[in-house]
């Protein structure tokens, strides 16, 4: 496929230097440098544009990579017998430069005089201001979708402890209120059965937490290996780039000489 896509390329059909000292090969020679360039560059923007697709895979999964680890630290805060050094997570970022016409881009945050409004426009924002305002004072405190996030969050809107198991199994109040020796014999048996379920329980905890923490090494690495995976694909992108930057300089640097020549011939 390389071979076939080579023979097809404006660039095999150049002239060796050597040979191009008639006029016509010469003009012959400037046209299909500005041919080959143009192939060139075609195909370094194809390949640019998936690099960007495979970043933007990549991105997509150490977002969920590191929301899942989020998850599993917060399952096993105050565990003390965690692997995890609670180093912070390697969250990727898109550069102004990466994004097409960013520079050139103005956003309204950015413009600081007010803008001008026809009378047209005016009524019409007054009137949609008029009707939010209207809307949040009808809604007043008792918004119901922030009533229904406090509900989901257990009554505040930041909770740590979410998803945090208990260390141990609710007792019964009657637990709580009496004293072990003050107990009486069917206490004493519920007790007992209570101890059992506890211990039953707390063995089932650590290891659901020793399977975490080990899914928690296995995330981290995952994202790690995608890190690294990542550099070594860019720094093989930015070596093909220095080539095709050095190729281009040649063919352009002779289509100089060729212009020149066919110029003064």
């Amino acid at each position: 496929a390389a071979a076939k896509a080579k023979s097809s390329s404006y660039e095999s059909l150049l002239y060796d230097m050597f040979k191009v000292y008639p006029p016509r090969r010469k003009i012959t020679q400037m046209v299909m440098l500005q041919m080959a360039t143009r192939e060139i560059r075609r195909a370094f923007n194809a390949d640019y544009d998936h690099m960007v697709g495979v970043k933007n895979g990549y991105m997509d999964r150490l977002g969920d990579l590191n929301i899942r680890i989020g998850d599993i630290r917060r399952e096993l805060k105050g565990w003390t017998d965690t692997t995890d050094d609670g180093a912070p997570v390697f969250v990727p970022t898109i550069e102004l430069v990466e994004i097409e016409n960013a520079p050139v881009t103005v956003k309204d945050s950015e413009i600081k005089s007010q803008r001008w409004l026809s009378p047209e426009e005016r009524a019409k924002k007054d009137a949609e201001d008029a009707a939010e305002a209207a809307r949040l004072a009808a809604r007043g405190a008792n918004d119901p979708s922030e009533r229904a996030l406090k509900d989901m969050m257990g009554g505040q809107l930041e909770n740590d402890e979410a998803g945090k198991q208990a260390e141990e199994l609710p007792k019964p109040d009657w637990m709580l209120e009496t004293e072990p020796e003050d107990y009486s014999d069917e206490q004493k048996k519920l007790a007992r059965e209570y101890d059992k379920k506890n211990k039953v329980y707390q063995e089932d905890l650590l290891k659901k937490r020793r399977l975490l923490d080990a899914e928690l090494r296995k995330t981290r690495q995952e994202a790690a290996d995608i890190v690294k995976t990542w550099d070594q694909e860019l720094a093989e992108f930015s070596a093909r780039r220095c080539d095709t930057d050095a190729r281009l300089a040649q063919m352009e640097a002779w289509l100089v000489v060729c212009g020149n020549e066919v110029e003064v011939g």
